[in-house]
């Protein structure tokens, strides 16, 4: 009876797995290679819907061949902003009749290397180097939601070129990808149409972010230097106006300081350890955890370093601490700076970093901000030696001067000030990040027609809402 009870137990289960699979195509929609679509949908290949071209390279070594004249994209110009209105490179019109024209309303691919699948779209004629496929516009298509519809495509794409040195898909294999689409114009201009008007408030948050972060750069300038005082500091007890006196600085308020680093606090390199020492142990701030980051809250992310109880006293890191990196590749790297905002327990730091601990003279959220100042990189920078790296040391950081409000409360208004701006540019950028996330949801559902629009889908279909 066992054997009986669990044949039939088989048999059932069979026959839900049927009825399951049947159920995952719902009413209206179809199975096929690309996935479940409107039945009223088609699958193309893009070499069956539109022409394909790739692009090709004027002889470089002919300067007449380039200038400003004509837009020549390459991969860097693709990806980030959906419209191609300018390229880093150009081409003269000699350079331009000796390339592969590409008509307006084309969408370009990258077919080779890393940045497989950024695309982008001609708003005007142009050409291209050899790393892009050209998609022509077809007539009897939205050339929009082409647009889209590749770049949706995109990942498929990458999987053709496979684990090779330089990644590659061939214009055979590109043209032969097959991709969904709408049977009708109407409907893949009104997805092209959602699409774009997400793409529209994409690029006015990006515009708006780099709006405040101009005013935000041009805010420190004035604040940092003390060429703009804020009104609680600007005057003298009597009422009078304060004034400016001369330093090696230029102008600065009279009531400020100017010291060099060394006369305002000290400095201790980091410490270096074998690859043995690696992995395992106290929590150890490197020089990628600096770079590019004004500021370290916290040891998550960090990696590990083998390092004794003198090592931890020794290389240890309080709040309030700067750590500058001392060696880079670009001289644009070195002298790059975060601020320690918490207690790092047991946290050591590495010998491509310096510390910098400056004691009461320097309030802590001043100095996130007055060491990334334009005007004190310049300083260090122009400090640093080159050899195959570019480097910076204790000497040269102990002699660069900086000036700053003697006062701890100016110190501390104007770092307020800047936070806030920081954190209005912050919560523009979640916003914006929100936003492509929406962007790809829509997608999603849009270009598999799992979400269809509905007034369009009544007209199709021919019924009534």
């Amino acid at each position: 009876m066992m054997m009986n009870k669990d044949v039939g137990v088989a048999e059932v289960s069979h026959a839900y797995l049927i009825e399951a699979a049947e159920r995952a195509v719902p009413i209206g929609y179809k199975q096929t290679g690309v996935g479940v679509i409107p039945e009223d949908w088609l699958v193309l290949s893009i070499s069956e819907n539109h022409q394909v071209a790739t692009g090709n390279t004027p002889p470089p070594s002919d300067k007449s061949n380039y200038g400003e004249s004509y837009l020549f994209a390459s991969p860097a110009d693709l990806g980030e902003k959906k419209n191609i209105y300018q390229t880093e490179k150009m081409l003269s019109l000699k350079g331009f009749a000796l390339s592969r024209r590409f008509p307006a309303g084309s969408t370009l691919f990258t077919c080779i290397g890393s940045t497989i699948g950024k695309t982008g779209y001609a708003c005007f004629d142009l050409t291209s180097n050899q790393q892009i496929n050209a998609v022509f516009p077809n007539l009897n298509n939205d050339s929009h939601f082409t647009y889209y519809a590749l770049t949706y495509l995109a990942p498929r794409v990458k999987v053709l070129a496979g684990e090779q040195a330089v990644p590659l898909v061939n214009k055979t294999e590109f043209g032969e990808t097959k991709y969904p689409l709408p049977s009708t114009k109407i409907e893949q201009t009104a997805i092209a149409n959602a699409l774009s008007d997400v793409d529209a408030l994409l690029s006015e948050l990006e515009k708006l972010i780099a709006k405040k972060q101009a005013i935000k750069t041009a805010t420190m300038q004035k604040l940092l230097t003390g060429r703009t005082r804020l009104p609680q500091f600007a005057l003298r007890k009597d009422g009078s106006v304060k004034g400016y006196k001369q330093s090696e600085l230029g102008e600065v308020p009279e009531d400020w300081s100017v010291l060099t680093l060394g006369d305002v606090g000290k400095f201790k390199n980091g410490i270096n350890k074998s690859a043995d020492d690696f992995g395992y142990g106290s929590p150890f701030v490197n020089l990628m955890d600096v770079f590019g980051k004004p500021s370290i809250s916290c040891i998550e992310n960090l990696g590990l370093i083998n390092s004794t109880d003198l090592e931890k006293k020794e290389y240890s890191l309080e709040k309030g601490d700067i750590l500058f990196i001392r060696s880079s590749v670009k001289p644009t790297g070195v002298g790059l700076t975060s601020v320690v905002l918490n207690e790092l327990t047991e946290t050591v730091y590495s010998g491509f970093l310096i510390r910098f601990r400056s004691g009461g003279k320097l309030e802590i959220n001043f100095k996130k901000y007055c060491f990334y100042d334009e005007g004190f990189r310049k300083r260090i920078i122009s400090g640093s030696t080159v050899s195959a790296n570019t480097n910076i040391n204790q000497d040269v950081l102990k002699a660069i001067p900086i000036a700053f409000p003697s006062s701890v409360k100016e110190q501390t208004a104007i770092a307020t000030i800047l936070s806030n701006m920081d954190e209005e540019i912050q919560a523009l950028e979640q916003r914006l990040s929100k936003t492509r996330q929406i962007k790809q949801g829509m997608m999603q559902e849009l270009l598999t027609g799992r979400t269809r629009l509905l007034q369009l889908s009544a007209k199709v279909a021919g019924q009534s809402y």
